[in-house]
């Protein structure tokens, strides 16, 4: 299916690059037409369930993200000069929150947790940075919202685990700690740089832009590397985020694929 050319999408610089949304029978994509902004198929036959011009704006490499909040369920994801959410079910447009960046480049998926979801993207101009917003008790509109413009995380991906937010800073050999309720940095640390990051069992799974990966324990107090190792195959950007799954590490670097045991012993 030509996504541009059924939704008459506005092409962007890199293509669609964001990754499907599955659930039960439904697919749900951002192909950014202002009549077609996000749409849900059927994810076996590819026939349209519904579309929701949503806020009309460009699709900005975003993985959308589902939200069940308070028995509501939302689609959540960012376009070129917003987040917004809509209805899962039938596409309606609840709200949008501007969320800004130069080059409209919002790689990073939203997270959701206890009520907020916390977004973060790169280059320091208003509204843009980590933007939190609180959702309503059903979830169709917003109740409040803080943004962090310091704080600048292009595709790394953050953790968020208790009341605080762990991921680095684009480009920079920094590591952020930041508290869930207001935005601040708690603490910062030069110990790995820049990264893409994911959490098992309570650690931190790091790779960084340089080729390495690091396994790290990260609490509201200190950020302590336990380990690290360098990728030794593979060609291009250190981009790809790492998985775990029954205990291997998987790693993509280009055109090469590692696996590395991680089981406990």
């Amino acid at each position: 299916m030509d996504m541009f050319k059924k939704f008459d999408a506005i092409k962007a610089n890199w293509g669609m690059a964001e990754s499907l949304l599955i659930e039960g029978e439904k697919l749900y994509c951002t192909p950014g037409g202002k009549v077609s902004n996000v749409v849900a198929l059927n994810r076996f036959t590819g026939a349209t369930i519904w579309t929701s011009p949503g806020n009309r704006e460009p699709s900005a490499y975003c993985s959308p993200v589902l939200v069940k909040h308070n028995g509501t369920s939302l689609v959540v994801t960012i376009t070129s000069g917003s987040v917004i959410a809509v209805d899962s079910e039938t596409g309606k447009l609840y709200w949008h929150v501007p969320h800004l960046h130069y080059h409209d480049v919002h790689a990073n998926s939203p997270v959701y947790s206890d009520g907020w979801i916390y977004c973060s993207s790169e280059y320091d101009r208003i509204n843009s940075g980590m933007l939190a917003i609180k959702l309503s008790g059903d979830g169709k509109s917003v109740a409040s919202t803080w943004r962090n413009e310091s704080y600048m995380n292009a595709m790394g991906g953050i953790i968020v685990t208790g009341d605080h937010i762990y991921g680095s800073v684009y480009q920079r050999n920094t590591w952020c700690c930041i508290d869930c309720s207001d935005g601040k940095i708690v603490y910062s640390s030069d110990k790995f740089g820049d990264c893409s990051v994911i959490m098992a069992d309570g650690l931190f799974y790091c790779y960084s832009e340089r080729g390495e990966v690091a396994l790290v324990k990260a609490t509201p107090h200190s950020f302590d590397l336990i380990c690290k190792f360098r990728v030794p195959i593979g060609n291009g950007p250190h981009w790809a985020h790492p998985v775990i799954y029954r205990g291997r590490l998987y790693i993509r670097h280009g055109d090469a694929l590692i696996a590395y045991d991680i089981k406990s012993a």
